[in-house]
């Protein structure tokens, strides 16, 4: 079996990033059809740079059953969470921060 030569630095996209921009290309359009077809991409991302807790209270204003929702990165067969993921941690303190019971199944 051959020995895979191992890199001196990690590979990142930063390299890449920049020498598209220096070529006035914006990363995010490439590889979709709305770049190669020369419309911009817009990504929107309203959650973004909110807390777990405003999340919750923001969805409790609009009336979302939480019981239908699941964060956990592990759920069991079920749909029961684990508890234990950071998605569950950060859950189980966002709701009480919120004021929302956490109506979430965990195993």
């Amino acid at each position: 079996m051959k020995k895979r030569r191992k890199l001196k630095r990690p590979i990142t996209a930063f390299p890449l990033k920049e020498i598209l921009e220096r070529k006035g290309v914006s990363q995010n359009n490439l590889a979709t059809r709305a770049g190669v077809e020369g419309r911009p991409l817009h990504l929107h991302a309203p959650l973004l740079h909110m807390t777990k807790a405003d999340i919750i209270a923001r969805g409790a204003l609009l009336g979302v059953d939480f019981s239908l929702t699941l964060s956990c990165y592990d759920p069991d067969g079920e749909g029961r969470a684990c508890g234990a993921c950071d998605s569950c941690r950060l859950r189980a303190r966002g709701f009480p921060e919120a004021g929302q019971p956490d109506p979430t199944r965990y195993r």
